[in-house]
């Protein structure tokens, strides 16, 4: 997974910079993808757990599901190797894997981005796995943690339809993202009071608002790789979207 995911995940990022330079454009393309990830992990959420018990549950019952889950992943990455067609001017250009670090490291925004996504990933697989085991183990209810992802999920659906719009009308993806995150995080202390005391319906109040402030990162992480490789190639004349 930390392989095969990270190289598509690489490939399928650095489509939003070689197919289009129009930054709305870029934020619609972020929006979009994540959009129908959002949705994918709602539905998940209330659909894995039946799933592996269908397959006898336990170790097997993980694997067969995640062998179902790997197939439809391989038929929809297809489609997009056969559709997607990059800009032919887009082609990077040849470096060592030193030069290549050499130039990466001149980059401040690319550092920034890095420290955004490490914080971000962490972030969210642990609020994945611990989601698991607040309901099982906290609340004695494994069956609410579909309603629990939901909650989490859903209002990001929200962020990533109105985050183009307001993104143009501000004409700055940074201070939309800084406005909203912060307010995200703040809203994270009343979430724990929520979660410490059992207060379920104020939990998942909170979750949502939260949920929907969090959500305008996330349709425009892809559009602020694709500024950061454009500074790298205004400055030093080396195209390489990829890396």
């Amino acid at each position: 997974n930390a392989i095969f995911y990270t190289a598509n995940g690489i490939a399928y990022s650095s489509l939003t910079a070689l197919i289009t330079k129009n930054p709305n454009e870029r934020v619609q393309l972020g929006s979009f993808r994540f959009m129908f990830a959002v949705v994918t992990n709602i539905v998940l959420g209330f659909a894995v757990t039946s799933a592996v018990s269908a397959f006898g549950g336990g170790a097997n019952g993980w694997r067969m599901v995640a062998i179902v889950f790997a197939i439809i992943a391989l038929v929809v990455n297809t489609i997009s190797v056969l559709a997607v067609k990059e800009d032919g001017k887009s082609a990077e250009d040849k470096l060592s894997f030193l030069d290549t670090i050499k130039v990466l490291l001149k980059n401040k925004y690319y550092l920034m981005i890095v420290a955004i996504y490490i914080v971000y990933y962490i972030m969210s697989n642990l609020v994945t796995g611990s989601g698991v085991f607040f309901a099982t183990y906290y609340l004695g209810n494994e069956g609410i943690y579909g309603l629990l992802n939901m909650m989490k999920m859903f209002p990001v659906i929200f962020a990533l339809i109105i985050a183009p719009f307001i993104i143009k009308k501000v004409g700055n993806m940074q201070k939309v993202n800084t406005w909203a995150y912060g307010i995200s995080c703040v809203l994270g202390i009343p979430l724990i009071y929520a979660a410490v005391t059992k207060n379920i319906t104020l939990f998942l109040i909170i979750l949502f608002v939260k949920g929907v402030f969090a959500g305008f990162l996330s349709g425009s992480l892809n559009a602020f790789i694709a500024e950061a490789s454009a500074y790298t190639t205004r400055t030093t004349g080396i195209r390489m979207e990829g890396t």
